[in-house]
């Protein structure tokens, strides 16, 4: 299983198998309807600003003060609006249900599903990141003003209420930190008096190594979700795993 610890040439040879669920993900197959509904959420987004030197000394006090410790890996990469509908629906997220962001970034992807979605959430550990997402989110609010969304900056592990929600977002970065910090969730998820039910955690382009762990037994894969290589750019996240704790 991915879920197991496997090479990256034993987890190919799995998906190739055929025992795993594969789900290929192309822009151009939105519909119409869809295609329009993320144009529009785009259109309400302010334009980031390109990095000067003011911006890169921010960054590095940053990464000083939030991410050295852990090793963790502060980019900001994030899914353009089409390619975050494209990944929310084929995931199934639906109008009466919720979502949570877990490395939000500048909150692209929630801002995308609180666009249609009972409630979205995001939380990111990078100060900048969440401000540049809380200032989206009030000019998002003029076109979307139903939307039910907000955003929250903490270390992702310290964020206790996971449970609540029905589909769960992850894109941690930082090959050798992330598997310990997905797993401190995955942990606290399976502890927290919030997990009445089951959810999907969907890891973005990694897997989950879950031998000898509170949740080895507890964690189902569904399915994985990749964007073709013809239509990934170059913030896509590539795969997706969709696992069932």
């Amino acid at each position: 299983s991915l879920v197991g610890t496997v090479s990256a040439k034993e987890a190919r040879r799995e998906l190739l198998s055929g025992k795993v669920e594969v789900h290929w993900l192309d822009t151009s197959e939105l519909s119409e309807a869809d295609r329009a509904h993320a144009a529009l959420v785009e259109r309400t987004l302010p334009a980031e600003a390109v990095r000067d030197s003011e911006s890169n000394r921010v960054r590095g006090i940053e990464y000083e003060r939030f991410f050295a410790r852990d090793g963790l890996d502060p980019s900001n990469n994030q899914l353009a609006t089409e390619h975050s509908m494209t990944l929310l629906r084929a995931l199934g997220l639906r109008e009466d249900q919720t979502f949570l962001d877990l490395g939000s970034s500048r909150g692209k992807l929630a801002l995308t599903a609180a666009s249609f979605c009972r409630r979205a959430v995001g939380v990111e550990l990078s100060p900048t990141s969440h401000e540049f997402a809380v200032a989206s989110a009030a000019s998002f609010a003029r076109a979307f003003p139903d939307a039910n969304v907000d955003f929250h900056q903490c270390d992702i592990r310290d964020f206790d209420r996971v449970g609540e929600f029905d589909l769960v977002f992850c894109a941690v970065r930082g090959p050798r930190s992330r598997p310990r910090i997905v797993a401190d969730v995955l942990a606290r998820l399976l502890a927290s008096p919030s997990y009445t039910k089951p959810i999907r955690f969907c890891c973005a382009g990694f897997g989950l190594d879950t031998t000898g762990t509170l949740f080895e037994d507890r964690l189902h894969l569904a399915a994985v979700y990749c964007f073709s290589s013809a239509d990934a750019g170059p913030s896509d996240p590539g795969g997706v795993q969709c696992a069932e704790p």
